[in-house]
């Protein structure tokens, strides 16, 4: 609030990865792979502003799969709508990409990998880069600061997972929930 008034602020609390919209996009995407596609998690998925689709057109494909009352495996087929379409193709798509290297892996690091590739699939290290910039415009650094850490630090816990788990066994849920933790 204080900020919105032109008051300058600093707080120093520290904020869980996962408040973060980079990190928000990865989790939506390893819980679609994981438990299947559902609206609550495209359309928070679309949220983060990472996706490559505005609001607006997050709209319309909320709006449109609201209307036909779309939901699960439907979300893998094409929409008659285009508008609504070419946001299922955006998001839906690697998604289901990464759902498939993440059952082809067997390994925490084959997973990891998985992850890596969709995170460069979606552009992730360019989008946060912009939503700093944008955050640094508005004025709020410490918000652009923490964004611009985000990617190295969704790295970091792959290369961690990679190190630590390596070749051993994993399921797609296992992994998911140690990545969420």
């Amino acid at each position: 609030e204080f900020t919105h008034r032109g008051i300058p602020c600093f707080s120093d609390g520290a904020r869980k990865l996962s408040a973060y919209p980079g990190a928000r996009l990865i989790l939506c995407a390893l819980r679609c792979a994981e438990r299947g596609y559902t609206l609550s998690c495209l359309t928070e998925l679309i949220r983060t502003g990472l996706a490559g689709v505005t609001p607006e057109q997050g709209d319309i494909f909320e709006n449109h799969c609201l209307e036909k009352g779309i939901k699960y495996n439907a979300f893998t087929k094409p929409f008659e709508e285009e508008e609504a379409e070419a946001v299922r193709k955006a998001i839906a798509e690697p998604i289901a990409r990464l759902k498939n290297a993440l059952v082809n892996a067997p390994s925490a690091a084959g997973k990891a990998e998985a992850v890596f590739a969709y995170m460069e699939e979606m552009e992730l290290h360019r989008r946060t880069a912009e939503l700093s910039s944008r955050l640094r415009d508005e004025g709020r650094h410490q918000l652009a600061e923490e964004n611009a850490q985000v990617y190295s630090q969704l790295l970091t816990v792959l290369d961690q997972l990679h190190a630590i788990m390596g070749e051993g066994r994993l399921s797609v849920s296992r992994f998911a929930a140690v990545f969420r933790e």
